[in-house]
């Protein structure tokens, strides 16, 4: 029989504690960039935990964005307005921009930063009925920092790559995030995210959040270089859009392979620092590695069909292989070159 950990079977606000802090304040950031069509419905589903504050940042929105959040009506939506050219400067910026009012708030009214938790929603998002009873069981302990929500589809798809996305993010991404638990490799999401703001503050900086197109993993990387770790919440969801579009989806994963290259820069740190574990390291290594890898499985995947059609026909597949080169390598250089031109 295999023997497991005692803790095995734990996982952040899995478990609740003998008695909830009352006393804790919620501030979710709902950054906000022509979403006029789900942003009253995100605001709404949020209005439903009576403990959130809701700051919805417009970064200069050019449809009727503004005016669906000015639609409702409550003490706790507070919309925050970016203007250009301060604006479109990055999702960073905008969840600096909405800390630093939150910070402004729990001075003002003598809140300890212990006491506010700060959330990161996407605009299109929701957050399953037991959300807040969820983090409730996690964040009264003082020892709590991070924790990430387990990632989940809206259950309404209309096409195959919205199931292969939904099951990308609950099952692949969620075995993966259950792994780097017991390494303390957890990875933030751009979605679904909390944190407690005073260690936040102390040890990393009122301004958290950098540049890179990976916020989320970039944030990852600071906490980890302070000896922050990430817990992993599993017994409640957060919702967002599957893509339908092959070509939003690609645009998607392009930005995505950017962001990495520009998590690069602290490879440096990550090598010379005495913080992180070695397991903790090779964790990060690989994940920066993996634009790379991919690279290197398509270029393997066209060379073995090539040679797979020239075993099967018994010619010299030489026109397949140009082609290949033509359609994939040549794009895939030019893509890199644009973004290397943007570090």
């Amino acid at each position: 029989m295999i023997s497991y950990p005692r803790d095995f079977y734990h996982f952040a606000g899995n478990q609740q504690p003998a008695k909830i802090d009352r006393n804790l304040q919620y501030y979710v950031i709902v950054p906000c960039f022509n979403e006029a069509a789900v942003i009253q419905r995100t605001i709404k589903c949020l209005l439903r935990f009576k403990q959130f504050e809701i700051v919805v940042v417009d970064d200069a929105s050019s449809d009727d964005s503004v005016g669906q959040i000015k639609q409702i009506t409550n003490s706790r939506v507070h919309l925050l307005r970016r203007h250009l050219p301060n604006a479109h400067t990055g999702k960073g910026d905008v969840l600096n921009f909405a800390l630093d009012y939150i910070c402004q708030i729990t001075i003002r009214q003598r809140v300890p930063f212990e006491k506010v938790i700060i959330g990161v929603v996407d605009a299109d998002a929701q957050l399953a009925d037991n959300a807040l009873q969820r983090l409730n069981a996690y964040f009264p302990s003082p020892r709590t920092n991070i924790t990430q929500m387990r990632v989940k589809m809206y259950p309404h798809f209309k096409n195959w790559l919205q199931i292969l996305q939904d099951i990308e993010f609950f099952s692949v991404n969620h075995m993966a995030q259950i792994m780097r638990m017991y390494t303390k490799t957890v990875g933030l999401s751009g979605n679904g995210q909390f944190f407690r703001l005073a260690p936040i503050i102390d040890k990393i900086g009122a301004h958290p959040w950098g540049n890179a197109l990976l916020d989320d993993y970039e944030l990852t990387i600071k906490m980890m270089l302070k000896k922050l770790h990430v817990d992993y919440m599993t017994d409640t969801y957060v919702y967002q859009e599957a893509l339908t579009s092959p070509k939003r989806f690609v645009r998607q994963r392009s930005r995505w392979v950017q962001g990495d290259l520009n998590c690069l820069k602290y490879l440096p740190q990550i090598i010379k620092s005495r913080v992180l574990s070695r397991t903790q390291k090779l964790g990060i290594y690989y994940f920066l590695l993996q634009p790379w890898l991919n690279f290197l499985a398509d270029i393997a995947i066209i060379v073995n069909t090539d040679l797979k059609l020239s075993e099967i026909t018994g010619l010299k597949m030489y026109f397949f292989t140009g082609l290949n080169a033509v359609l994939y390598v040549v794009p895939c250089n030019l893509s890199c070159d644009m973004i290397y031109q943007k570090f």
